[in-house]
């Protein structure tokens, strides 16, 4: 390996350290090539989008363009990211759809064989990953659908696949199907796993009582709330959003990311107890147009449901994600349904699932449609979580568009 590609892969597998990608820098000023070393010293964007293109863990969605007024720009200084993609391809996971080159002074294609500029040479990289990652997925989760109990469990793994990858998924394909993972190559990995820090480490290896509706979508009926209060509704005193990263979005990511979905989150801190059996739907009304637009309308319904139903509809979205994606699949599913869960239910990011089970079921739970916000596809979500002091609530939609 030689010095640069050594230095490079050091900087993209570390994109929250500066040094190694400030080592970098250094490197291709002292190879005259300067706009590279200052790409690398100013341009934030820059590692982080290269990291995800490396991942197997992560599907790539980092933006690379933004409408505004009609027209498509730059969202950060992408000419750089191209460069290094073309220069270090070989070190990437690629595949026969991966593009190998660009127009640096290209305009965007009008036909299909248009040479690239850098814009659509980065979009056509994206969407080749997020390809290669919903094909390793889709197999594992189909290799645990059909798997033979008498056959080794990981057994062979697919041409072109990330090995530990795939191992990791198929594991947890195989927790939500409820099977038994008891052999000593299961345990090594999921050992392995927690050591290295994979995301699905996280998980527990296996289903807790409130994943009763995974994967399968069993749920406990609704009841539908009257629309009129018995008493005035609690007012509102605070309103916050999550940051766009938040686990809030962790669930309906991939309607934004790889479809046309829009998202919003919201926590609402109350003047007082919110008593819904007294306040009925219409403390919704309490809440200003403009903090969460999804929850207004004359049509508007709510249903009370369990926590169980809440964390089913979670998984339900995640897996079959928005009109022009394929979803998440089992393992990544289960894991954004968790995480969008625990921000519902009030628990700290880095809280266990058990612990988030536990305030889950202390809270109440509703679903709710019948708003214009929505535009009625695949994917749509109103969930609503009333936390267990009364005073807080959390409010959680996602819709997709054609």
């Amino acid at each position: 390996m030689t010095e640069d590609e050594a230095l490079f892969l050091a900087a993209v597998a570390n994109p929250a350290e500066k040094t190694p990608a400030l080592a970098l820098a250094d490197w291709f000023d002292e190879h005259d090539e300067p706009a590279l070393a200052l790409a690398l010293r100013e341009e934030e964007q820059l590692v982080p989008f290269l990291n995800e293109l490396m991942r197997w863990d992560q599907v790539p969605g980092r933006a690379t363009q933004v409408y505004e007024n009609g027209a498509v720009r730059e969202a950060w200084q992408i000419l750089p990211a191209a460069h290094l993609l073309v220069r270090f391809r070989h070190l990437f996971p690629t595949s026969a759809d991966t593009p190998a080159g660009f127009d640096p002074d290209g305009k965007p294609p009008q036909k299909a064989n248009d040479r690239l500029n850098p814009l659509a040479f980065l979009l056509f990289w994206q969407r080749a990953r997020q390809r290669q990652i919903a094909v390793l997925r889709e197999q594992a989760a189909g290799r645990a659908r059909a798997r033979n109990g008498t056959r080794p469990i990981f057994g062979r793994i697919p041409a072109g696949q990330d090995p530990f990858e795939w191992k990791s998924c198929l594991l947890h394909e195989l927790v939500i199907r409820g099977r038994p993972l008891t052999s000593p190559s299961v345990k090594r990995h999921a050992a392995e796993m927690r050591e290295r820090g994979h995301p699905l480490a996280w998980l527990p290896l296996k289903r807790l009582p409130v994943e009763a509706g995974i994967p399968d979508g069993t749920t406990l009926l609704g009841t539908t709330i009257r629309r009129r209060s018995v008493e005035p509704a609690p007012l509102p005193v605070l309103l916050t959003r999550p940051d766009r990263n938040s686990p809030a979005f962790a669930a309906v990511r991939d309607l934004e990311v790889e479809s046309n979905g829009a998202l919003e989150a919201i926590e609402v801190q109350l003047d007082r107890a919110l008593q819904v059996d007294r306040h009925g739907a219409d403390w919704f009304q309490s809440l200003p147009d403009a903090a969460l637009g999804s929850v207004h309308g004359a049509n508007l319904i709510v249903q009370q449901i369990h926590a169980i139903n809440a964390l089913a509809l979670l998984f339900a979205v995640a897996h079959t994600g928005g009109a022009y994606s394929r979803g998440e699949f089992g393992a990544y599913s289960r894991l954004h349904a968790w995480q969008s869960f625990g921000w519902l239910a009030g628990c700290v990011p880095t809280a266990e699932p058990e612990t988030i089970a536990a305030q889950a079921w202390q809270c109440e739970w509703f679903t709710f449609r019948g708003t214009p916000w929505f535009n009625y596809m695949i994917g749509d979500l109103g969930l609503i979580c009333l936390r267990p002091d009364r005073l807080s609530v959390a409010i959680l939609a996602a819709t997709d568009v054609d």
